[in-house]
């Protein structure tokens, strides 16, 4: 079976909070038609955000976290 990754990567203010707290809502009916939306790894302060996650991945590929 062919699998697919779709990313929605947009600047603040671009939707991605509204698909997110959609998908985070239905986070169970999507995995019964076999996508999956993982739950892990986001920060608990804003549990449907993944900007902090994609900010903390710079390290690991030799970039700095900006200081704003």
């Amino acid at each position: 079976m062919k699998k697919r990754l779709t990313l929605h990567i947009g600047d603040f203010n671009t939707g991605s909070t509204a698909l997110q707290t959609s998908l985070s809502e239905n986070r169970d009916k999507l995995y019964q038609r076999g996508i999956n939306y993982p739950a892990s790894a986001r920060p608990r302060s804003k549990p449907i955000s993944y900007g902090v996650l994609s900010l903390s991945t710079l390290d690991e590929f030799g970039e700095h976290t900006p200081e704003w």
